[in-house]
């Protein structure tokens, strides 16, 4: 590839950023990702409250292994 064809091929990709249809779709995906987060970070506060805690820390422990491995 020469360097005329990558540099024409990265200000191609450069200015080809993607869209949203429209505001309502925006709006949908910002929703979802705050309510996702906060049960996300909500999870492990309600295992503690509800004694589960140990439960918890040993699935984090058994995932940590899983991903380790790859």
């Amino acid at each position: 590839m020469t360097r005329e064809r990558r540099n024409t091929e990265n200000q191609r990709r450069d200015g080809d950023r993607g869209q949203w249809a429209n505001k309502t779709e925006y709006i949908m995906v910002v929703a979802g990702s705050v309510v996702g987060l906060g049960n996300v970070w909500r999870f492990p506060y309600l295992c503690y409250k509800n004694g589960g805690g140990e439960e918890f820390y040993t699935l984090q422990l058994g995932i940590f292994f899983v991903v380790d491995e790859r």
